[in-house]
């Protein structure tokens, strides 16, 4: 349902890059990255976190996939 996608997921579809998106209520999550949101890569390297929701969602899906190199 697209009314409940994170502006991130809506970039990365757009994008056609494969995203999957993991929900928990465990604060332990939450304070191990610092962050309310967390992009991490098949690596676990951590590409992105974040407490709100992002006006660049676009931008920052370009940046972490190396799309934007400038």
């Amino acid at each position: 349902d697209r009314a409940n996608r994170h502006p991130l997921e809506q970039a990365a579809e757009d994008r056609g890059l494969p995203l999957k998106r993991f929900d928990t209520a465990d604060p332990a999550i939450r304070d191990l990255y610092e962050a309310d949101f967390a992009l991490i890569r098949p690596d676990q390297h951590v590409a992105w976190r974040g407490n709100a929701d992002v006006a660049d969602a676009g931008g920052i899906i370009d940046i972490v996939t190396g799309r934007n190199l400038d």
